[in-house]
C-alpha cells in the first residue's frame, strides 16, 4: 500500500477544493446574471468527441474514407472498437436521445470504473475520499466533459504501470500488452517504454512493440477497404494536422512543442517565425527525446522519470490538447507518496498544481479579440460583452503563458536534477564509473 506526505497532500487538496468552490460560486452568478440580460444555451459540443466519432460511424461504412472534406476519421482502428458495442445499440434502436445517453455513460463508466478499482489496489480505503481532488484537476475534467477516447489509452497506461514491474509473470506479460493497447489508442504512450529500458528489458520492449503492431494493424480488418485504409489513415492524420495548426498564430488549446516555441519567440521577439517553425519542431523535439533517455538514466526517483515522461507525451505530438495532461497524473501520485515534503520539493507541487489546476481555464470568460467563449461549456451570443461576470475575465492565451512556462519550468527542474544526481556520481566514483553506474542500475 502506498502512504501520502500529509502536507503534499493537504496542499494539493485546499487548492484544488476551493478553486472548484469558486468555480461553482462564479458559474452560479455568472449564469444567473447572463440568464437576465444575454441568451444562454448548453454548448452543443460538449461530449463532442464520443457523439461525432460514433455519428460518423454510423453514418458512413468506411470511416477512413467518407467522401466528405474534414469528417472522415483520423484515429487508429483499435480505437474506434471502443465504439462498435455502442453502434450496434444505434443500428438496433437508432440514435435516439436515450440510445445516445446510455452509449455515452456506458463508455465513460467502464473505464472510470477500473481507475478507482486501482486506487483501492494501491491505497487503504480511508485514503480514498483523499483522491477525489484528482478527479476534479482540469485534465481529468475536460477529459470526461469531451468523452474522449483518450481515457481508455489513460487507463491502460495505469494497468501497465500498476504490473509492469510485478512479481508474477502473467501480470507482467498483461502489462506489456496493456500498454500496446494504449499507444494502439494514442501513439504516444509509447514513451513509457523508457521504464522497460531503464530495467534493460530488451526482450519485453520487442514483445510489447510486436503486440502493438498486431493491435494497430489488425483492427483495419474490421472496416470495409481492410488494409487499404492504412493509407487513408495516414492521409487523414496530416489532414488533422494541417487544419489544425497554424504556424502564424499561437493556438491556445494545443500544448506541444509548436506553441511552447510560437509561445517562447513572441514572449522574447514579439514576432513568430512561422517558415522556421517546422523545422525549429522537427528539432527540439528530436534533442528532447535525446535529453529525455538521458535524464531518464540519471534520476534517481521514480515519480521524476514519470513527470519527465509526462512531458514526452505532452510536448512532442504536433497537436496536443490539455486532456493530454492527465498524464501527469501517475507522475504527481507517486509524488504525493514520496516521502516528507522538503525545501527542494515546493517548487515541483507548485508547478504540479500550476499543470493539472491552471485557475483561468475553468472561469466563464469572453476574449474581445477572437470573439470567442474562453469558458466550457456555457457561452452566450453578446459580440459587445468583453466577459461574462465570474472569478476573473483572465483570457485563454494568460492561460496557454502559464501553461507554456509551467511546463518548461519542469523539464529545466527535472534536467537539474539530473545533473546534479550524475554530477555527485561522478565526484565520488569519477566520470567513467559514474556513466557506467547510471546506465547500469535497475533500482529506480
Amino acid at each position: 500500500m502506498l502512504q501520502f506526505d500529509r502536507a503534499k497532500l493537504r496542499t494539493f487538496f485546499w487548492f484544488v477544493s476551493l478553486q472548484v468552490a469558486a468555480l461553482l460560486i462564479s458559474a452560479a452568478f455568472s449564469l444567473v446574471l447572463l440568464k437576465r440580460y444575454y441568451y444562454v444555451e448548453l454548448d452543443i459540443d460538449i461530449f463532442g468527441d464520443f457523439r461525432n466519432l460514433l455519428g460518423v460511424l454510423y453514418a458512413f461504412p468506411n470511416p477512413y474514407d467518407t467522401g466528405v472534406e474534414g469528417i472522415s476519421v483520423s484515429y487508429p482502428p483499435f480505437a474506434l472498437l471502443f465504439y462498435l458495442p455502442y453502434l450496434l445499440l444505434y443500428y438496433v434502436f437508432g440514435p435516439m436521445d436515450w440510445v445516445q445517453c446510455l452509449s455515452l455513460v456506458l463508455f465513460l463508466a467502464a473505464p472510470l470504473y477500473v481507475i478507482v478499482c486501482i486506487f483501492f489496489k494501491l491505497f487503504e480505503k480511508r485514503d480514498i475520499p483523499q483522491l477525489l481532488p484528482i478527479f476534479l484537476t482540469f485534465p481529468f475534467l475536460f477529459l470526461i466533459c469531451r468523452a474522449n477516447v483518450l481515457i481508455y489509452c489513460f487507463t491502460f497506461v495505469l494497468l501497465f504501470l500498476l504490473w509492469y514491474r510485478s512479481k508474477e509473470k502473467w501480470k507482467r506479460e498483461l502489462a506489456l500488452a496493456f500498454l500496446a493497447a494504449a499507444s494502439a489508442i494514442k501513439f504516444y504512450p509509447l514513451a513509457f517504454l523508457m521504464l522497460l529500458l531503464l530495467e534493460r528489458r530488451l526482450w519485453d520492449i520487442a514483445r510489447c512493440l510486436l503486440y502493438f503492431a498486431a493491435l494497430f494493424f489488425l483492427p483495419f480488418l474490421f472496416f470495409k477497404g481492410g488494409f487499404g485504409n492504412v493509407a487513408l489513415f495516414a492521409g487523414n492524420m496530416r489532414y488533422f494536422a494541417d487544419t489544425t495548426l497554424d504556424f502564424s498564430a499561437i493556438k491556445c488549446d494545443n500544448y506541444s512543442f509548436v506553441t511552447l516555441i510560437q509561445t517562447l519567440c513572441y514572449t522574447f521577439s514579439g514576432s513568430i517565425p512561422s517558415h522556421a517553425l517546422p523545422a525549429a519542431n522537427f528539432i527540439v523535439s528530436t534533442l528532447f527525446l535525446l535529453s529525455v533517455a538521458a535524464f531518464s538514466f540519471a534520476l534517481e526517483e521514480r515519480w521524476k522519470v514519470l513527470a519527465l515522461l509526462a512531458l514526452a507525451v505532452i510536448l512532442i505530438p504536433t497537436v496536443s490538447y490539455i486532456y493530454t495532461q492527465v498524464f501527469f497524473i501517475p507522475a504527481f501520485v507517486c509524488f504525493l507518496c514520496s516521502g516528507r515534503l522538503k525545501k527542494g520539493d515546493v517548487l515541483y507541487l507548485a508547478l504540479f498544481l500550476l499543470i493539472l489546476m491552471p485557475p483561468n481555464r475553468l472561469f466563464l470568460g469572453y476574449d474581445p479579440a477572437t470573439k470567442v467563449p474562453i469558458n466550457y461549456p456555457w457561452y452566450y451570443n453578446n459580440p459587445d460583452a468583453e466577459f461574462a461576470v465570474g472569478w476573473t475575465p483572465i483570457e485563454s492565451p494568460v492561460n496557454t503563458f502559464i501553461m507554456m512556462f509551467s511546463v518548461l519550468a519542469l523539464y529545466l527542474l527535472l534536467a537539474a536534477d539530473a545533473a546534479v544526481a550524475f554530477t555527485k556520481k561522478a565526484k565520488e566514483k569519477g566520470f567513467c564509473q559514474a556513466c557506467k553506474s547510471i546506465f547500469s542500475r535497475k533500482d529506480i
